[in-house]
């Protein structure tokens, strides 16, 4: 083979030292090798043959780099959707929270109202009779009436005989009672009583009872009902 030296030759490493030859004449391919190795560079087969390595070594980093690239930017994008899907998330909760306080102010009246209708309904249609009520009554105004040294109780007739009972066991419960004297009322409900001291009366009938229950529950609504408005 005949080396011109028109001839251009691209090798991929470059060449460290170049011998110029005499341009009068064709360079023989001999020549020329001989040349490169007396210049002390590698033979021609050499530089190839690495160049080929060096080629499949890049081929491979390249491709680990765009494999890698490609895995972080699959998680990054997983992450983007994942956050997206969680900040939808807390919007759906926070729409839910704020229609469902907007419906409870709207029904909260009618129903706490309800509830309340419900529990008077129960309260008031009691039976009118409850076996030992009057000792109940009773004995919820017994503290009241330790000082006391004259008390008078007006009950129901049909209760006077269940009071006996219990009147030896009322008595020693107020050690500053001098005299105690026992009135019946037909006007009075049945398991329900009236007490008239020095001091003042105290109302123990079931209609007094059951108001005052219905008052607490009232009071307990309207606390609760604030409440919830204010949070």
């Amino acid at each position: 083979m005949t080396w011109s030296s028109n001839r251009i030759i691209k090798l991929k490493q470059p060449i460290k030292k170049v011998t110029v030859l005499p341009q009068t004449h064709d360079v023989q391919a001999g020549e020329f090798e001989q040349g490169l190795n007396r210049s002390g560079d590698q033979p021609l087969e050499d530089i190839l043959q690495m160049s080929k390595t060096e080629f499949q070594q890049e081929l491979d980093f390249a491709y680990r780099k765009g494999l890698e690239e490609g895995k972080l930017s699959g998680y990054q994008q997983a992450e983007q959707d994942f956050q997206q899907k969680v900040e939808n998330l807390a919007g759906v909760i926070k729409t839910f929270e704020g229609q469902q306080k907007r419906l409870f102010a709207q029904v909260e009246d009618s129903l706490l109202g309800f509830s309340l209708k419900i529990a008077e309904k129960i309260l008031y249609e009691l039976p009118p009779f409850i076996p030992g009520m009057i000792k109940k009554s009773i004995n919820q105004i017994v503290d009241m009436l330790r000082n006391e040294p004259f008390i008078e109780v007006y009950l129901n007739p049909a209760d006077l005989e269940s009071f006996k009972e219990m009147q030896t066991e009322f008595e020693k419960s107020l050690p500053n009672l001098n005299k105690l004297l026992i009135k019946t009322d037909p006007r009075i409900t049945r398991g329900g009583c009236t007490i008239a001291t020095e001091n003042g009366k105290i109302d123990a009938r079931i209609e007094t009872q059951v108001e005052k229950l219905i008052h607490e529950l009232r009071k307990t609504v309207a606390t609760f009902s604030s409440e919830e408005k204010s949070a």
